[in-house]
């Protein structure tokens, strides 16, 4: 768990890994979000330090809903999840349910509900050249998140890029074999329109898998570009007035 923010009365916003295991891309949506309200960000097992590494994704799952709790007991929860980060997010948006816990919000970002969809220029899921990335996150930081998370990417300068390597590659080997169960609830669905050939065949495939209703954003953005400036910026206005941060778009 990466507290990017702590303090705040309000019920926090968990923000789930992309298949990179980081989080602390998440710190640029702070500004977007209530000082009054914590921000969390999971990580994965193994980024900073020897862990074993989860065997599957219910493993995974049952892990992070635990470290949820270990911060908030019970509901409401707000839950906001990128690319593999939204498969994880809705599990645990149905976990939480049959508990019989509030899911005020499920927020996903640019997550394949199922493998095989076609018209994509960009692979979702797998990061083939994960150390390169790595590296640009560590160049780019933190690039537009509040004073308060400004630092967040300085955590970066003594990762060991090689075991992240090896993290992420247990992280894609979880998400070719993930699937996801219909969600009794509402979820709020950003598609990344740039690199797809028809953006709605993403919201399509969602719409099996959420009872409730399906809120759709298109973003001009490609996938791994939606925690930068402007792609942000939109989403998390969007995130912000949903939470009741923000009374309306801008």
């Amino acid at each position: 768990m990466l507290p990017l923010r702590e303090s705040g009365e309000r019920p926090p916003l968990f923000c789930f890994h992309p298949v990179s295991g980081i989080g602390w891309k998440y710190a640029n949506i702070l500004r977007y979000i209530d000082r009054d309200r914590p921000v969390y960000s999971l990580q994965a097992r193994g980024i900073a330090s020897d862990e074993r590494l989860p065997l599957d994704a219910d493993e995974m799952v049952q892990d992070y809903l635990a470290e949820v709790r270990l911060v908030q007991p019970k509901g409401p929860y707000h839950l906001l999840g990128w690319s593999f980060g939204g498969s994880v997010a809705q599990k645990i948006a149905i976990e939480l349910q049959r508990a019989g816990d509030e899911v005020a919000l499920l927020a996903v970002l640019d997550t394949y509900p199922e493998a095989g969809l076609d018209g994509d220029d960009e692979d979702p899921v797998l990061e083939s050249t994960i150390v390169e990335m790595m590296k640009d996150y560590v160049r780019s930081g933190s690039e537009n998140a509040e004073d308060e998370a400004a630092d967040i990417a300085s955590l970066a300068a003594g990762l060991d890029l090689e075991k992240i390597d090896g993290v992420v590659k247990n992280i894609e080997r979880i998400s070719r074999a993930i699937s996801l169960e219909r969600y009794e609830g509402d979820v709020v669905l950003f598609v990344a329109s740039q690199g797809k050939s028809d953006p709605s065949v993403l919201s399509e495939a969602w719409a099996r898998y959420v009872g409730g209703s399906l809120e759709v954003h298109q973003i001009d953005s490609t996938h791994s570009d939606m925690m930068n400036s402007g792609p942000v910026e939109e989403i998390g206005r969007v995130v912000g007035r949903k939470l009741g941060d923000l009374r309306e778009l801008s």
